[in-house]
Order: C-alpha cells, then structure tokens, then sequence
C-alpha cells in the first residue's frame, strides 16, 4: 500500500520527462554513452543524458546519491548541500550550491526531489521551486526543469544509471561554456561515484535507513 501511495504522489508531482526517441547519441566513452536533444529548446537550457553500467550495487550507489552531507566530496564542483525541509520519508526541499569559476558567479539549485519505487528501478526525480526565502543573494539562481536519474539493478554488484537533466545554469554562460559542461559535466559526475565509491566506508546513514526500509 505505501508503494502504491509513494508512486501516486510522483505521478501527481513529477516535472517534464523526456522519452528516450527524443535523445541523439553523440559519443561512447569509457563506458558512458552521452546523448543531446534532438530539438533543444531555446533561451540557453542546458540538456543532456548520460547512460553506464557501473560496477556498484544498486544500495550503495542509492546510498552514494542520497547522501547529501558527503555529496561534496565527490560531486565536481558542489561546494555544499542543505535540506531545508523534508516534506516526507522520500521528498525534500533543498538547495545544492556550485562553485564557478572566475569571473561568473556561484549557482544556487533550489530543489524539490523525491525519490519512488518505479517498478524494476529507483528513480530520482527533482526539479526548481520558487520560495525566495531560501534564496542566497550572493549566488545565481540555476533553474531546473528536470533532474531526472534512474537506477536498474543489472546484478547484484551491477547498476545501471540513466541521468537526463534539463536546465537553465542562470546568469551569462557563452555557448562554448555550455557546450563544455554538457559534453565534460556528466562524464566526470559518473566517473566521481566510482571513485567514491572505491575509498569511503560511509555508506549507512540513519538518515536514510527509513527511506532504504522502503525500497531495497
């Protein structure tokens, strides 16, 4: 029953989400296979997909992706994360803050995300809301219309994830920079887990033992 009900409060709740005959394959690299829209749309958004087999159990890469008080060790360029409410076992409203280098501004993501049982696979979805209050003045707001990461068990220390996003980075980006993050962003974000991966312990968290309870 709570399944059913966590699954319905996604439906109800979930942004824009992209099918796969959308996406064009642009490069195959180290065993990520990266895809740009076929028709992106206009006023500088920022789309991509990235696909991989990684060689962690889908518990410990959940883990990995869940844990925000870690998250910037790994993540390239996140300078922090705060939960600034939870709104269930299984949806919060956050904000992740992203270091930028010299002379643009640092972004600010505020987020509503959640995470639900999609089946055969856990899905994590998140997208931007506007609540000025929890606004950071000396930050650029990023908008996001779509965060959007799958997670199939392959076997039982093989993962796959699926990582669409879809999103304004906010500010004055040149193309060129654009297309740097686009094309390099996703690579080093999968390859980061991995690394992760290798050398920390701390992985269980009684922030999360609920929420696993739940899914794993």
């Amino acid at each position: 029953m709570l399944k059913k009900l966590i699954l319905l409060i996604f439906i109800l709740n979930a942004p824009l989400l992209l099918s796969s005959d959308k996406w064009n394959l642009v490069s195959k690299d180290r065993g990520i296979s990266l895809y740009e829209l076929k028709n992106p749309p206009k006023g500088g958004m920022l789309p991509f997909r990235a696909e991989k087999v990684i060689n962690l159990s889908l518990r410990k890469l959940l883990y990995i992706l869940v844990d925000y008080k870690n998250k910037s060790q790994w993540a390239p360029k996140l300078k922090s994360v705060t939960i600034h409410k939870k709104l269930g076992i299984s949806q919060f409203l956050f904000s992740e803050y992203y270091d930028v280098p010299w002379p643009f501004n640092d972004r600010q993501f505020l987020l509503k995300g959640q995470v639900v049982l999609g089946g055969d696979f856990i899905h994590i979805t998140a997208h931007s809301v506007n609540d000025k209050k929890f606004f950071e003045k000396d930050h650029v707001r990023a908008d996001v219309d779509m965060i959007d990461v799958k997670l199939y068990p392959i076997t039982k220390e093989k993962t796959k994830i699926v990582f669409e996003f879809l999103g304004n980075m906010g500010g004055y980006i040149p193309v060129f920079v654009q297309n740097i993050i686009r094309r390099r962003w996703p690579h080093r974000f999968i390859e980061a887990i991995e690394k992760y991966a290798k050398t920390t312990k701390n992985l269980a968290s009684s922030d999360w033992e609920g929420l696993m309870k739940n899914f794993l």
